[in-house]
């Protein structure tokens, strides 16, 4: 069950520690002294606390660089190496208004946790940071479209740092739902005014995504687009996941 509030996410890490037994803190060594700690679950629930704020996919949270196959770092060396350089970076002003493409015309090719990487860093570096997915950027854009006060706007507002997961899953084809494209260019204009950061998905590079609006795409031509290469990473993992439980009932 996802988690959807500050409050639930509480319930399932502080009121589950088996440590404190939901308390919070642990009485320290020294039993006289009257003094208590902070539980190691407080650790977990304050960092965990900021992700959700961010809106930052639950599945990343506990998401670290370690967890990349060997075989995606051979293939993709010299651009994780350039991300890495860039995203230690975040916070510092030369990086205000900058963007990151991270593309791939294979799924599975760790985009998104690519992209969860510089959005945990910026969090930890103090940046006011906000988690799209295309599909949910749509929606919201969808709903705004009726409304004079963009509810999406004022979040790019408060925001130092965007991430856009799978930004080719929100264009529009000229001509349909005008409002939502106005709308689409506001939002990117905005972006581009406030010299917000950048990190955006996609399963194509720019050059295909000419159909859609002119002005998006000029505002994303200025993005630095890094390729990622590899083989469906999700595919293979469940295969393995598959053959293991397979062998596991042989045995």
């Amino acid at each position: 069950m996802a988690l959807k509030t500050v409050d639930d996410l509480h319930a399932s890490i502080v009121g589950k520690c088996p440590k404190c037994s939901g308390a919070g803190y642990q009485i320290a060594r020294d039993e006289h002294s009257g003094q208590f700690n902070d539980c190691s679950c407080m650790t977990t629930f304050n960092e965990y606390k900021k992700y959700l704020l961010a809106g930052i996919p639950e599945r990343f949270w506990a998401f670290n660089h370690d967890h990349f196959r060997s075989d995606f770092y051979e293939k993709n060396s010299i651009t994780i190496g350039s991300y890495y350089l860039w995203t230690d970076e975040l916070g510092h002003e030369a990086l205000r208004g900058s963007g990151i493409l991270l593309w791939s015309g294979d799924h599975g090719t760790a985009k998104s946790a690519m992209a969860s990487l510089a959005a945990k860093q910026g969090v930890e570096n103090g940046l006011r940071v906000r988690w799209f997915s295309g599909t949910a950027l749509y929606d919201l854009l969808l709903r705004d479209s009726s409304f004079e006060e963009s509810q999406v706007l004022k979040e790019v507002d408060k925001s130092e740092l965007i991430i856009i997961d799978e930004v080719d899953k929100i264009f529009i084809p000229v001509g349909e739902r005008k409002l939502v494209r106005a709308r689409l260019s506001e939002f990117f204009n905005r972006i581009y005014e406030q010299l917000v950061i950048v990190v955006a998905t996609s399963n194509c590079p720019i050059d295909d995504l000419q159909d859609y609006p002119s002005d998006i795409v000029d505002r994303m031509y200025e993005w630095d687009a890094l390729e990622l290469k590899g083989v469906d990473y999700r595919r293979h993992q469940s295969r393995l996941q598959k053959l293991i439980k397979t062998n596991a009932k042989k045995d």
